[in-house]
């Protein structure tokens, strides 16, 4: 027996949701004489033009915060590349059994793989990199072609990206906040409109939800 799928008269999706409010904010605008105490239908109108301010802005941030994020990936596999030519110059300027005494000071540790190299968390790979970058400046590496320049510029691009993600981060998590608070109250007038349809139209509440916008085909 095929099981039937259940309708929901208040959809979840997002897009489907703010359609379903645009909808019902234009119905409940003929009829003035059905009110609720806590709020009213300009109010509600603007709840759903916010929320949906809201979701085309949290769009946007996502699809930046997607670019910044394969920024970073590809700055974080140059460094892991790259990071090969300055073992290899601390080796030839204190010899290969000498040079790991001389990769603490370069913001180099052994990472869990066993293998040296930069902290994988980008908070402590920052405050690495800016290490790496002060003892090149500072060492015999700082002309060679992976010295202070190459890694300098790195650092810059690195800092920058991860700022760029911090703040798409907390924009994302603003969005997502105040998008709750809008879809609370949308989501409980909507099912207080229900229940006004139902008490004004005892005999016909089906057929007046779907005029005013409720009960899709599906959802």
């Amino acid at each position: 027996m095929e099981k039937k799928t259940k309708k929901k008269t208040i959809p979840i999706a997002e897009a489907d949701f703010i359609v379903l409010g645009r909808n019902i904010a234009q119905a409940w605008k003929k009829y003035p004489e059905l009110t609720l105490r806590w709020t009213t239908p300009q109010q509600f109108e603007d709840a759903v033009n916010s929320l949906e301010r809201s979701f085309d802005a949290g769009q946007t941030v996502k699809g930046e915060r997607s670019i910044v994020t394969a920024t970073l990936q590809e700055i974080n596999r140059t460094i892991n590349r790259d990071l090969v030519y300055v073992k290899g110059y601390l080796a030839d300027e204190y010899s290969k059994k000498n040079s790991y005494a001389h990769y603490a000071q370069f913001g180099i540790i052994k990472l869990k793989s066993g293998n040296y190299g930069l902290p994988n968390d980008n908070d402590k790979r920052l405050f690495a990199l800016q290490q790496l970058v002060a003892s090149i400046n500072e060492s015999p590496l700082h002309n060679r072609r992976y010295g202070y320049a190459y890694w300098n510029d790195l650092l810059v691009r690195f800092e920058a990206a991860k700022n760029q993600a911090v703040n798409d981060d907390s924009a994302v998590s603003q969005h997502v906040n105040d998008k709750q608070e809008q879809k609370i109250y949308i989501r409980q007038t909507l099912n207080a409109l229900l229940l006004l349809i139902r008490a004004n139209w005892p005999h016909q509440w089906r057929e007046e939800m779907r005029v005013w916008g409720f009960q899709k085909e599906k959802y």
